[in-house]
């Protein structure tokens, strides 16, 4: 590939029932004096999703020459991250030899359920005011919760311990399997 061209690679994890999963990394072609990046998600699970009560937790090593900013950034522009982080969002780093890591930490019930969400680093060159982005990036998906279903309980009037109850689900979905029943009076 030519200098600063730009290729997605994307994933595709398809199952038995022909439901699927996808993860996309995006690649930058630099020349040597851009900074180095690398993300993983320190809490991920095979697919990178993520159930509402969770966290996202994001670290980052970044590599630079130069002194500049590293900043967080995502591709969904209702999502806040300076309000949403636990934490800065954006770091000093000093250049040279030395690394920085930064993590990032969403709580994920703060998050519209059913999308993917791509979390990038942008660092500016505090020498040279050049701007990278979207060098690395680490696509994490936000599982819905159990959906579409009923519940249905007959009889729905009745006396305790002298009628029977029968309690009935029908068509519930969700991102995840298994699902887990449990019924409450």
């Amino acid at each position: 590939k030519a200098l600063n061209s730009v290729s997605v690679i994307t994933m595709t994890i398809t199952d038995q029932l022909q439901r699927l999963a996808q993860a996309s990394v995006t690649v930058t072609v630099i020349d040597q004096t851009a900074p180095s990046v690398n993300i993983t998600a320190v809490n991920a699970k095979n697919l990178k999703s993520y159930n509402s009560h969770e966290f996202i937790t994001l670290e980052a090593k970044v590599g630079a020459h130069n002194p500049g900013i590293v900043r967080w950034t995502v591709n969904d522009s209702s999502v806040n991250l300076m309000t949403l982080a636990s934490g800065s969002i954006a770091s000093s780093y000093v250049g040279g030899n030395t690394m920085l890591l930064t993590i990032l930490h969403i709580p994920v019930k703060s998050l519209n359920p059913g999308r993917y969400l791509s979390f990038s680093l942008v660092y500016v060159d505090g020498a040279t005011q050049t701007t990278w982005d979207q060098q690395t990036a680490i696509s994490v998906y936000i599982n819905r919760g159990p959906q579409g279903g009923s519940f249905d309980v007959s009889p729905s009037v009745g006396q305790s311990i002298a009628d029977v109850f029968h309690f009935k689900t029908h068509q519930w979905e969700t991102d995840e399997l298994p699902l887990y029943f449990s019924y409450h009076y």
